[in-house]
């Protein structure tokens, strides 16, 4: 597979809110502190009785204070799912859509037929997302 661009690698994580994409995974935020920081019960392990996940909207960032774990919105998705690099990548991508990360206007899904299939395996999903994305991608540079 190709190597994905470091461009479009800052693009998804300037379009990403991890504040957000913690919601998204059934954590209670809770403003934190004087500097717009958010805190919640970490989902990494089991005694967290007083809330150690702070959430970082303008850096972009996570830490737990209890586990230690941290990271941006690409270590999230890799930690949160159990996938690698490249499938939080994809997965981030179609989350916030490449229309959102360059402010030109969504595609209309019922103008394309989908190339995806029920019956694939998640390999291959990816891999047609991925082949997707890079050929929709190649006219807009």
């Amino acid at each position: 597979m190709a190597r994905i661009a470091d461009e479009q690698i800052e693009r998804i994580r300037r379009g990403v809110s991890i504040g957000e994409l913690v919601r998204s995974a059934g954590i209670e935020l809770r403003r934190h502190g004087t500097n717009g920081d958010r805190a919640g019960q970490c989902p990494f392990h089991e005694d967290d009785e007083t809330p150690s996940l702070v959430i970082s909207e303008a850096k972009g960032l996570w830490h737990c204070f209890g586990c230690g774990r941290a990271g941006n919105a690409f270590q999230w998705v890799m930690e949160t799912r159990g996938v690698g690099f490249r499938e939080a990548v994809v997965e981030l991508m179609a989350g916030i859509g490449t229309a959102q990360a360059d402010s030109s206007p969504a595609p209309s899904c019922a103008s394309t037929s989908c190339p995806l299939d029920v019956g694939m395996t998640d390999g291959e999903l990816i891999e047609a997302v991925v082949d997707y994305y890079q050929e929709s991608l190649k006219g807009k540079r």
